[in-house]
């Protein structure tokens, strides 16, 4: 981990697997910081919005289609593959290491993904299940820090139990997707929303904390990350 809890570790895409789920964060650009890029010598600024990762990848494409251009291909590896060339140049801001292309703003080369994306977690495998509580109840959410959460109202509180590469986990240890509003789900259901009659779907909400972390073994490849989410 270098500074500033910037990753240093190489991710080679031979050495990852195509993703089962994703632990996807959110990003607004209606303010500077995670918004501008330089491709072919132009500057470009994402358009001000909310955007989930996935669909700030797909607004950086849609902002490159009259040149021919496009950053990462969200389909094509089940998460992040390089398709772009080398025309792009590099972020004034952070959103090269958002994207997982850089440490440092103004890296150059930020189509590929150097690193695996803080902004966007892919998973071997996750579960999430419905905890019940009651509206004004205290969840101890790090045992570790001693931090706690407290849930109001009719907030909807899931035990989400993630497993990932320990390149995810380096990721996943920036923060990004620890704190504030993120999507957990299936690849193929991040646009279904859970219910109880669709316990497949994916839920949105906001990180209570960290509960646990466990290694997969002595050579901690594999992570298992234990969380706790609340829905509204």
């Amino acid at each position: 981990m270098g500074a500033r809890g910037e990753i240093v570790q190489t991710l080679w895409i031979t050495d990852y697997q195509p993703a089962a789920a994703f632990l996807l964060g959110y990003v607004r650009t209606d303010a500077p910081g995670y918004r501008e890029f330089v491709a072919l010598g132009e500057l470009y600024v994402v358009p001000p919005a909310e955007y989930r990762f996935d669909a700030l990848l797909t607004a950086m494409n849609t902002a490159l289609a009259g040149v021919g251009e496009t950053v990462t291909d969200w389909a094509a590896w089940g998460s992040y593959a390089d398709t772009a060339s080398a025309s792009i140049d590099s972020a004034p801001d952070r959103l090269a290491w958002l994207i997982g292309g850089g440490s440092e703003a103004g890296v150059v080369g930020i189509i590929s993904p150097f690193y695996v994306p803080p902004g966007g977690i892919p998973l071997i495998g996750a579960t999430w299940t419905q905890v019940e509580a009651e509206a004004d109840r205290r969840i101890l959410v790090d045992r570790h820090r001693r931090n706690q959460g407290y849930v109001w109202g009719g907030a909807g509180l899931f035990r989400c139990r993630l497993t990932m590469h320990r390149y995810a986990f380096e990721a996943l240890q920036t923060g990004w997707c620890l704190r504030g509003k993120v999507t957990l789900g299936g690849s193929a259901k991040l646009d279904t929303p859970w219910t109880t009659s669709a316990p497949d779907g994916a839920i949105t909400g906001h990180v209570l904390g960290v509960d646990s972390v466990e290694w997969m073994g002595p050579a901690q490849q594999h992570a298992v990350v234990t969380m706790t989410i609340a829905t509204s």
